[in-house]
């Protein structure tokens, strides 16, 4: 043992993690996936880029030898459309993995590429005019660019014809996307406390933007008891069945004994594959929150492989091929979030997560009415399901931010939301000259406004004065964790990997 000891060497005992960091306890519970061989799993950059300066290359010639060959504006869109096609595939090859992987991670890549391109267009359009930016639009729509009325919902509230004429489609709009913030954030406090800032949000601008003059039973019984109810509850429902619901994703034998095998892709170490760590050594709000380990990858390849071979004579696994499963979610996620008056931090954070989602809500409203944009133009659809996937991918990198005592560093995904968010709103209040005249804000929401601030003051003082902060945990990069032997390594690999010493934080 002396000896084996004594040859080990240096470098395998300084493990520093990643900046894009991600807690060991989510990764052990990554998709087969991460942890298969083959051609369909193995990074083909090199081909891919051969392939992309190909095309690019041929429909350059088409475009300069065409017969629009003299149209400089069509050159330029051929261009801009090139470029940003070309910087789409870096990102989907290159960009960091996060921790959503189903159906590929090579889409959330491309979501990520697709979320870069938004936020260097907002920048670029914070240094132009607001109506060089409506001209632009006419130019790309003609339909655009032109003053549009804005419709009111608060006139005739006792008149029947009033409730007839509200029920559009933006009201199963309404509701599908209440579905949609259910299936993303998980958790009916926060959906609550949303719903009822957005109203409150309402009321409070609608002197500026006209369309939010809505009837009291608008703002009750069609919107906080109508369709948000209806849409969280139904959301919350799905999560949980997502979560009951067993999945078996290998369709061959065969594959039991690849997933075994780091991927080059897979994050953890090529010899070592980490096995589920101890719950006592989570966060209190990560316990039951975050990725926890699937039985196939807790046990040994042999009794994993029995176990898939056992899984696979159930006929309704035998139905659908193994290539269409992989489309489905690995697993779902239930969240657990902190309870929102256990510390002061925790306060802030989820104050400043209910702060973004309705910047979000609302920015769609003050730019849409700016930029004079029909509610169901392409483009806003456009953004909508956008930011629909990028909404999914940094809430889950977000919620691992603050309930992972060792996730350090927010996530790429929900660091570049976060910076889009903003950005939008930055936009809204350098062309909010678009919406003059408006009314003068009433006196009684100003007051409220106050009020509420000084409570949510009061809130954090006490917390930090009144509840004792959380004792700090040991870290998981700390702790010696077990591993299981891989098919392929040798004994003095596996005397080199027994041990892990602490990992270094940047």
């Amino acid at each position: 043992m002396e000896m084996v000891l004594s040859r080990r060497h240096v470098g395998v005992q300084t493990a520093v993690p990643s900046r894009e960091y991600i807690g060991p306890q989510a990764r052990a519970s990554q998709a087969p996936e991460f942890f298969k061989q083959g051609w369909l799993h193995r990074p083909k950059t090199v081909a891919t880029l051969c392939t992309s300066l190909a095309l690019i290359f041929i429909a350059a010639q088409f475009v300069t030898s065409g017969s629009e060959a003299g149209n400089l504006r069509y050159r330029i869109a051929s261009g801009i459309i090139a470029a940003v096609s070309m910087f789409l595939v870096f990102a989907t090859l290159q960009l960091p993995d996060g921790l959503l992987v189903r159906p590929s991670p090579i889409f959330w890549r491309f979501v990520k590429g697709c979320s870069v391109l938004y936020l260097v267009l907002l920048v670029f359009l914070l240094f132009q005019d607001l109506d060089d930016v409506r001209r632009g639009l006419h130019y790309i729509d003609p339909a655009l660019g032109k003053p549009l009325p804005e419709k009111s919902y608060a006139q005739n509230c006792h008149s029947f014809s009033t409730l007839a004429d509200s029920m559009d489609v933006f009201v199963l709009a309404h509701f599908f996307g209440w579905m949609v913030k259910a299936l993303i954030i998980r958790d009916a406090r926060l959906l609550w406390i949303l719903s009822l800032l957005f109203e409150w949000m309402e009321i409070s601008l609608r002197h500026i933007l006209p369309n939010f003059w809505e009837c009291w039973w608008d703002h009750l019984i069609l919107d906080v008891f109508g369709c948000n109810l209806l849409g969280l509850y139904l959301g919350l429902r799905l999560c949980r069945w997502l979560q009951m619901k067993e999945y078996v994703w290998d369709s061959s034998e065969e594959q039991g004994d690849a997933s075994a095998l780091p991927s080059p892709s897979a994050p953890s170490s090529p010899r070592i594959a980490p096995t589920e760590p101890s719950a006592a050594l989570l966060p209190r709000g990560a316990r039951g929150g975050l990725d926890q380990p699937s039985a196939a990858h807790a046990e040994a390849p042999e009794a994993r492989q029995k176990k898939e071979v056992k899984t696979m004579r159930r006929k309704t696994c035998d139905a659908v091929p193994g290539s269409l499963r992989e489309l489905a979610p690995y697993e779902w996620t239930g969240y657990r979030w902190p309870q929102l008056f256990s510390s002061a931090s925790t306060f802030v954070s989820l104050l400043l997560f209910c702060v973004a989602v309705t910047m979000l809500d609302l920015n769609v409203f003050f730019l849409k009415a700016e930029l004079w944009m029909q509610p169901a133009h392409w483009l806003i659809l456009l953004r909508i399901t956008l930011w629909t996937f990028m909404a999914a991918a940094g809430t889950r990198e977000y919620y691992e931010f603050i309930t992972d005592v060792n996730c350090k560093r927010m996530g790429v995904q929900c660091w570049i939301d976060l910076a889009v968010v903003s950005t939008e709103a930055l936009l809204s209040i350098k062309w909010f000259h678009g919406l003059e005249p408006h009314d003068p804000c009433p006196q009684w929401i100003i007051w409220a406004w106050i009020a509420l601030a000084c409570a949510l003051g009061t809130v954090i003082v006490w917390l930090l004065l009144c509840r004792p902060r959380r004792p700090c945990l040991k870290k998981l990069s700390s702790v010696s964790l077990s591993y299981e032997r891989l098919p392929g390594t040798s004994a003095e690999n596996e005397a080199q990997t027994s041990s892990v010493p602490d990992a270094k934080e940047e």
